[in-house]
């Protein structure tokens, strides 16, 4: 969903809200970080080239942090990507972002090597399909021998799954991401009007008016139009007005879930089917299959599944289908 995508990033581009999160989300003692000086901090640009392939990479949003304790005063770099699908090399991804963020750092001589701030990368997810792919770079290799694995790359992603968070987890009702993952998790019309109406007045007590803007946008370009798809929308003046709108139209809050349920269940059905397809044509090649083997082609990725059934031809022995699904795709 680019659109929603694009929304999230338009808010995250407030300090009000980066302030927020970082209350609610840095994993550590939160009192360390300063955040009454993301005011005066730039926002860094989340675009970057790199030059060896002359290819621009795009991260979601960069923010440049700050950080004190007793013994030490420091800085770290947020950086967000908003996903609404699992992405298996989502730690690979943030890694690129991170180097890429270092280099052009050290290039435009705002920071020597020896000064680079750490980073925090941070993804917040809203898809339904659960999160089962890799959160550190490690997991998305296989078979690692122990004598390597120090020398690997070794980024991890703090994973924020916004549908499958605990209540006792979620920020509370004065924070401003909080309220937006209440918004956003909200299963019927009279739940969204209070949560969003509750976001109304919290950004009027804070005195956010660019922000109320933002939140407008984000309303009625990525969240109306997935629960109201048959609604002519206008041009919203403001948060209270989007209220009204779902308390005065019949609403079937169950679209967005309905639809993204239905497309994962056709994905599933057709990996389903070449499983059982590749199961039948192993067995009449090669005899029973171990429990093992079957275990490995029924979690196989449906990339993995449809080479495999390209090559079955060539595959001499039983051991080769192992190795094959082992192996990265």
């Amino acid at each position: 969903m680019p659109k929603q995508d694009a929304g999230y990033k338009l808010l995250f581009s407030h300090s009000a809200l980066v302030r927020d999160f970082l209350h609610a989300y840095f994993p550590g003692d939160r009192s360390r970080v300063r955040t009454e000086d993301l005011e005066a901090v730039q926002k860094i640009s989340g675009a970057w080239i790199d030059e060896r392939e002359l290819l621009r990479r795009d991260n979601d949003i960069a923010w440049l942090c700050n950080y004190s304790s007793q013994d030490v005063s420091s800085s770290f770099v947020l950086l967000v990507e908003f996903q609404t699908h699992p992405d298996p090399i989502m730690p690979i991804r943030l890694a690129t972002y991170s180097g890429l963020l270092y280099e052009e750092l050290h290039r435009s001589g705002k920071r020597k090597s020896g000064e680079l701030p750490m980073i925090l990368p941070v993804v917040l997810y809203s898809g339904l399909q659960p999160w089962k792919v890799p959160t550190t770079a490690l997991q998305t290799r296989v078979n690692q021998p122990e004598d390597l694995i120090s020398w690997q790359l070794s980024q991890k992603i703090l994973l924020i799954d916004l549908l499958r968070l605990e209540e006792k987890a979620l920020p509370d009702t004065n924070n401003l991401v909080g309220l937006l993952i209440r918004i956003e998790r909200s299963r019927i019309p009279s739940e969204a009007v209070r949560w969003i109406l509750q976001l109304d007045r919290r950004l009027n007590e804070m005195r956010e008016f660019q922000l109320q803007k933002s939140a407008v946008t984000l309303l009625t370009r990525s969240f109306l139009p997935t629960r109201m798809p048959n609604l002519t929308l206008e041009e919203f003046q403001s948060i209270q007005n989007i209220a009204m709108t779902i308390q005065n139209n019949t609403i079937d809050w169950s679209i967005p879930y309905i639809e993204q349920g239905r497309e994962q269940g056709l994905k599933e059905g057709e990996a389903r089917a070449v499983q059982v397809m590749l199961q039948k044509l192993l067995t009449r090649k090669f005899g029973p299959l171990s429990s093992e083997l079957i275990t490995q082609i029924e979690s196989a990725e449906m990339d993995a599944l449809e080479k495999l059934v390209e090559e079955i031809l060539d595959i001499e022995s039983i051991d080769e289908v192992g190795r094959f699904l082992n192996r990265p795709q």
